[in-house]
């Protein structure tokens, strides 16, 4: 790459015009000549505009990354550890992966990367990445330690099973799991995880994501890895509930807390069997009652049972067990930040239009009753 074309792609990369860049510098038509190959920088211009990019000179000049390896090394590995990243080391990543034609290198780089935007949801962001990867990175690659190799695949597994594009996320996992050692570790687990749940998208039977996932539990449980246990469990009993063996699915939350005892109701119920689910809970005397009965209903059985049933804790879990079991897709990270998650379950279920137009009418008798009170 040219030094032009280098100076030309940091420029954009750091959001900023030509004017921006060169203010107080030199003038706008300079740059120009310089970015489009017509003419050589200065010293004294290349000392000014690296200081303002943020970057070392010698980059622009021969796109020197090697001063600045370690730094790219300790960010992929602080991120790996902790899943910590600032805004600068982000853009710095995503500045050199440019430049760099190690393999080594290039999967560290490029898993943290695919790995992060994905976790944020910038879904265009991270489809333009794993497109990049592909192009730089060969579909097969011979390493001695093919831990790096191994997290760049789960990264772009993660992106694919998001997309649902279980088959793709599928052949990602089964590729990874076959780099895997003799002894089994805390990596066997998460791709175990991960199998299990890419399977239970793929099939209707979920006998063979159940096979995954207690392999997970397994190696979770012998390392003593109490979160990633529970969070398999749970995931072992929603396996058994979607093939309807409920009593396999108490078992499993049982394992994990084997003096306490639950009782649940499967689908929603009518006007006459509500009496007698009241009378079930009464006797059963729960410390902990979770409602699934659809907004506004569950809040209501909550507000008009509360003193009669003398539960200490009632939640209305709504459409969560449906998200935990993967029947009901999340609406997208940004959706939920700017409260428009509403929205996505409109598009995704028109059905709903009705209970939503609620909303706007609340609004106006909300602001109805405050303009009475202020002219009254």
């Amino acid at each position: 790459m040219e030094i032009g074309e280098r100076i030309r792609q940091v420029r954009m990369h750091k959001g900023l015009t030509q004017g921006e860049l060169v203010s107080e510098i030199c003038s706008v038509t300079y740059l120009s000549r310089i970015e489009s190959g017509k003419i050589k920088p200065s010293s004294s211009f290349l000392k000014q505009v690296s200081k303002k990019l943020g970057v070392d000179c010698d980059f622009l000049i021969d796109g020197n990354y090697e001063e600045i390896k370690l730094t790219i090394l300790e960010i992929c590995n602080k991120y790996k550890k902790d899943k910590s990243i600032t805004e600068a080391e982000l853009s710095l990543l995503e500045l050199y992966v440019r430049e760099v034609d190690s393999i080594p290198l290039l999967l560290k780089v490029y898993g943290v990367l695919i790995y992060y935007h994905a976790r944020q949801e910038n879904l265009l962001c991270v489809k333009s990445l794993v497109d990049q990867a592909s192009r730089m990175i060969p579909s097969q690659v011979e390493m001695q330690d093919p831990e790096d190799y191994i997290y760049y695949l789960k990264a772009r597994g993660f992106y694919f099973y998001n997309k649902q594009d279980y088959i793709a996320a599928h052949d990602i996992y089964v590729q990874a799991e076959s780099l895997l050692g003799v002894e089994e570790t805390e990596q066997h687990a998460h791709i175990y995880y991960n199998l299990c749940l890419v399977y239970k998208g793929l099939y209707k039977d979920k006998s063979i994501s159940r096979l995954y996932a207690q392999k997970a539990y397994n190696i979770y449980r012998k390392n003593g890895m109490e979160k990633n246990v529970i969070n398999t469990l749970v995931m072992l009993a929603v396996l058994y509930i979607l093939d309807e063996l409920y009593e396999k699915a108490l078992e499993k939350l049982k394992e994990q807390n084997p003096y306490a005892h639950f009782k649940g109701q499967h689908g929603f119920v009518n006007g006459e069997e509500i009496e007698e689910v009241k009378a079930q809970i009464k006797q059963f005397n729960p410390h902990l009652l979770l409602v699934g009965l659809g907004s506004p209903k569950q809040e209501e059985f909550i507000y008009d049972n509360l003193q009669t049933l003398n539960v200490p804790l009632s939640i209305g879990i709504g459409g969560m067990i449906d998200i935990i079991s993967g029947t009901v897709k999340r609406a997208p990270k940004i959706m939920r930040d700017t409260g428009t998650e509403w929205l996505y379950r409109l598009m995704s279920q028109p059905k709903r239009i009705k209970r939503q137009l609620v909303l706007p009418k609340f609004l106006l008798s909300v602001m109805a009753e405050r303009i009475k009170g202020i002219t009254n």
